[in-house]
């Protein structure tokens, strides 16, 4: 799937900025869409997300709450945490749906010579996707928040086929390694938020079906 990432260190304020203008009319967002986790494989901070559909149905958020990779100090020299949800996602049957950007959103604290990635992928279950792409890859010394919007051009958006009800994945990897800092410095990566503040969205693509 070909993508374009933007990665915006410190501050999410100028993402408005960013939208492409669209190539195509897309049709209005329908009305009935409903969306659920349907299945987890992770870490218990992997199963104890929020999912939330935006109030006009043009994308959905994921939040975290202790989802983060920390090496250095005390702990190994490198950690690393996979978190795969299935999403149900079900919407009238004359509309079909892909995913055309998702704006990652986490905090680092890196040390000097430490490094920390994340790597994502989002694919319709029985469907082969290429391997995660890199989504972030950060080097120390940081210390602030970070987003990363990935967007997918319009004619490279997978759409769910026509009259399909198979759930969607969001795969994501986040790897610190401690790398040539100093040893008793703790380096940490992470995609999550103890307020509710930094949230993942996903932003829908709608098609409509044939009748």
């Amino acid at each position: 799937m070909k993508r374009k990432a933007i990665a915006l260190f410190g501050t999410a304020a100028v993402l408005s900025a960013l939208g492409a203008p669209a190539a195509y009319a897309a049709p209005p967002p329908p009305r009935g869409v409903t969306i659920e986790t349907a299945d987890v494989s992770g870490p218990e901070s992997c199963e104890e997300h929020e999912l939330a559909l935006s109030d006009d149905r043009n994308a959905f958020t994921i939040t975290y709450s202790d989802f983060y990779v920390a090496a250095g100090g005390h702990l190994p020299w490198t950690d690393r945490k996979r978190c795969s949800i299935l999403l149900r996602i079900l919407v009238p049957s004359d509309y079909t749906f892909g995913i055309n950007r998702v704006d990652y959103r986490g905090s680092a604290e890196l040390a000097a010579g430490a490094k920390g990635l994340m790597r994502a992928n989002i694919f319709f279950k029985g469907v082969i996707d290429p391997p995660e792409p890199r989504i972030l890859d950060l080097k120390g010394p940081y210390s602030n928040n970070w987003t990363v919007v990935d967007e997918i051009p319009p004619d490279w958006v997978a759409y769910r086929p026509c009259g399909d009800s198979r759930g969607l994945y969001l795969d994501s990897e986040l790897r610190v390694e401690r790398g040539s800092s100093d040893p008793s410095k703790v380096n940490v990566i992470a995609l999550d938020s103890t307020d509710g503040s930094i949230k993942t969205t996903y932003h829908f693509a709608w098609k409509t079906c044939p009748k």
